[in-house]
Order: structure tokens, then C-alpha cells, then sequence
């Protein structure tokens, strides 16, 4: 993830940022209890409900239809179901100027998105997370060339416990000691109970359950990728198929703990303050955060392509990227809980499609 910081401080540079909201009060909590740490150096509230949505730049242009582009048309998109909301808001907007086009959007995580390609189901796909380089590999092998990555918007993973919970920070070591049996993040050893964290009285005996992902998601092998640096999942790591119901899932069970994208935040769960590896300061998943670059799970989207070289693009496929990475379709991106692209960020991805 070294490669986000400067594209997010580049972000930060060209106006898209704003001030951090200021979130409605959390959920009741049981009487003060000891902490895992020392309050962090700048104090944030955590979040109960969703942030407003984030700025869409002046600078991205508007969407004008082409008018050679044809009347009727087919678009099959297979891949992340985390985007699967996004992507109805782009699809559902882009047929109101296009009524003659026919969609179909499959939506069962970013790994079936590689071989829907390579099998020729689909000629895009959407994906949460890059492709790895055995898919990039088996795309190659099969095509003789590399599939079109577009970056269609940004994003981050917040860490979910129980509104109840009263921790007020986690280091990403202690959140792979608590998800991981190989600890590649150097904690030292497994947390299992609140209590290995600090929480006293009734958290003190109470047994951490993780909740993740399904193998098929994007959002967990990032999070495998950036928390677990590539370790292996505990075995009592329940797994759930759906980001909503992971999401939910720390709503309902008290000592409960999970990760999803930021935009899938319900009220009874709270976005914990995360310390990055070798960092000292608990950092909120708030836009300011996330496009200065100091939020540590900050994330890109993908929809990748199947693209011939020197072989002209559908039109109809081509006149959706105009739409989704144009002001209109960024401000879906805020509408659904993301971060829109600056201006010159969508247009360098809009000029790999000509």
C-alpha cells in the first residue's frame, strides 16, 4: 500500500477534501472501564452513523452524451458484491439517458471477477482489491495480453466492534493477533479475550469472535493483504457472505469484532481509531483522513477490462466509463458512501479506454 500515499496527498492537494464530520452520539456504554492504551494524541469521536457524503470535484466533467453512440446496447458486469450498490447507482442513472440498454450484474464477490473474464462471460468486471499476479498471470496466458485496470473510486475498511464496546483504539498488530493464528504482524502472541486488551470488569472474561469474509470477497483478501500480511485466518473466525450481514453481525453480538468498507457502517457498531504498524497515533476513517493519506486501510475501486489492444472498445461500454468517471457518475460515488475521484485522476483512467 506504499503506492496510496502520494496519489492520496496528491488528492488532498487538488480540493476534494473537507473537514471531518461531526458524527451523531454513540450508542449508551457500561460504566468506565480500564482501556487497551493511552488515549490517542488527538482525540476523535467514533463513529454510529454513516458520514455525510464526500465532495465531488468541480473540475470532473459533466456528461454529455455522444451522440453517435448507438441507441441499443448490452453491458454484463461480474464480479465484487461490496460494489454490487454502486454499481446498480450507475446502471440505473446511465439507462435513464440510455433506455435501450440491457445490464446484467453479477455480483459474488472480486475473485469471480478473473475468470469471468478469461472464460469470456463478461468483458468487465468489478473488484475491490487488484488483481493478484497468478489472475493477472491466467488472463495473459489466455489472451496474450494484460487486462484494463480503471479506477473507478476510492474507499477504506474500517475495523466494526459492538457500539457497547468501550475500546477506544486498536494497533493493526493487536487486530492480526486477534484475526490471525500465524501473527505475521508481530504482536507476539493471540488475543482472545477483551480482557487481553485491557477491558476490565464484565469485558475482562468475555471471548473476542471475529466475523469476516467469504473467499470469494476482495475486502477480505485486502485486509488479509494489508492487516494479516498474507497469514492465515484463525479457525474461530466466523465466516460471512454478505458485507451487510458482516457488518450486522457486530451489531448483534456484543464481543463480536469485524472489517468492511466504510459506506456499510450501521448504528450499533462503531469504527474503532486505528494505529498503523509502527505508528503511535489512533487514526478515524474519516474523509479528511483517508484522502491526506492517514488513514492506514484507505482502498481504491477497480472495474477491469477486457481490452485488445488497438482493437476499437464497444461504444456502449465505452459511453459508461465516460458516464461513471464524469461528475454525475462520481456523485453516485458519493451517494453511496465512497470517496469520487479528483478530475485528473478520472481522466488519466478515462484515457486508457480510447
Amino acid at each position: 500500500m506504499r503506492w496510496l500515499t502520494p496519489i492520496l496527498l496528491t488528492l488532498a492537494l487538488v480540493g476534494c477534501t473537507q473537514p471531518a464530520q461531526t458524527p451523531a452520539k454513540p450508542a449508551p456504554v457500561p460504566p468506565p472501564v480500564a482501556q487497551a492504551a493511552p488515549p490517542a494524541a488527538k482525540a476523535e469521536t467514533p463513529l454510529t452513523t454513516q458520514p455525510a457524503p464526500a465532495p465531488v470535484e468541480v473540475k470532473l466533467p459533466t456528461y454529455v452524451p455522444d451522440p453517435s453512440c448507438p441507441a441499443q446496447g448490452s453491458i454484463t458486469s461480474i464480479g465484487s458484491d461490496s460494489m454490487d450498490p454502486l454499481m446498480q447507482l450507475w446502471f440505473d442513472d446511465f439507462k435513464t439517458i440510455h433506455p435501450g440498454l440491457a445490464v446484467t450484474l453479477i455480483s459474488k464477490g472480486s475473485a469471480t471477477c478473473p475468470p469471468a473474464l478469461i472464460a469470456g462471460k463478461s468483458i468487465m468486471g468489478q473488484m475491490s482489491r487488484e488483481m493478484n499476479a497468478d489472475e493477472i498471470a491466467a488472463f495473459v496466458a489466455r489472451f496474450g495480453y494484460q487486462p484494463t485496470r480503471v479506477v473507478v473510486a476510492m474507499d477504506a475498511l474500517a475495523v466494526y466492534v459492538n457500539a457497547n464496546n468501550p475500546i477506544s483504539k486498536l494497533t493493526l498488530d493487536q487486530v492480526d493477533a486477534i484475526f490471525s493464528k500465524t501473527q505475521k504482524g508481530g504482536y507476539g502472541r493471540s488475543l482472545d479475550t477483551w480482557g487481553d486488551l485491557g477491558l476490565g470488569q464484565e469485558w475482562s472474561t468475555r471471548t473476542i469472535q471475529p466475523y469476516g469474509r467469504d473467499e470469494n470477497s476482495g475486502t477480505r483478501a485486502f485486509f488479509k493483504e494489508r492487516v494479516m500480511k498474507n497469514g492465515d485466518y484463525k479457525d474461530n473466525v466466523k465466516t460471512v457472505f454478505d458485507q451487510f450481514a458482516l457488518v450486522e453481525a457486530a451489531a448483534m453480538d456484543a464481543s463480536g469484532i469485524c472489517y468492511g468498507p466504510i459506506q456499510h457502517q450501521v448504528r450499533m457498531v462503531k469504527a474503532v481509531p486505528i494505529i498503523d504498524f509502527k505508528a503511535s497515533t489512533a487514526i478515524l476513517p474519516t474523509v479528511e483522513n483517508i484522502l491526506d493519506g492517514r488513514y492506514p486501510l484507505a482502498r481504491f475501486l477497480y472495474v477491469y477490462l477486457n481490452l485488445r489492444p488497438g482493437q476499437p472498445m464497444d461504444p456502449m461500454t465505452r459511453e459508461f466509463f465516460r458516464f461513471i468517471l464524469s461528475r454525475q457518475g462520481q456523485s453516485d460515488v458519493a451517494n453511496f458512501g465512497a470517496i469520487p475521484l479528483p478530475g485528473d485522476l478520472a481522466a488519466m483512467n478515462l484515457a486508457k479506454l480510447k
